[in-house]
């Protein structure tokens, strides 16, 4: 089975320490810059200096969430970072439901 045929189901009990996975993402989204449609999910735009923060999110929504593709995009010179959430059938759908809400800045 590939990563794209997990089930789309989170198990939060996956983290180590759910308080502080819940501290990172906050601290992460609210850094947000912009936000991007992407044809199987979403990218989003963080200061580049918010690249710790980002690695420290990712590490804890995949074991929590392992349906979920991420990539961590930098530019060379680039002031910004991306982070690409993507996945297979459906995923699209629970990213507008579960991650859209918790960013201050809306898709263009």
């Amino acid at each position: 089975m590939s990563d794209h045929q997990l089930p789309i189901a989170c198990d939060l009990s996956a983290l180590p320490d759910r308080a502080q996975h819940e501290a990172v993402a906050t601290r992460l989204l609210r850094q947000t810059q912009s936000v991007a449609e992407l044809t199987d999910g979403y990218r989003v735009a963080f200061p580049v200096t918010a690249l710790a923060l980002a690695a420290e999110f990712v590490d804890g929504e995949r074991r929590c969430c392992p349906f979920l593709d991420f990539k961590i995009l930098i530019a060379p010179a680039a002031t910004a970072l991306q982070l690409h959430f993507t996945g297979g059938e459906g995923v699209k759908a629970f990213l507008q439901n579960a991650l859209l809400p918790l960013l201050p800045v809306k898709p263009v």
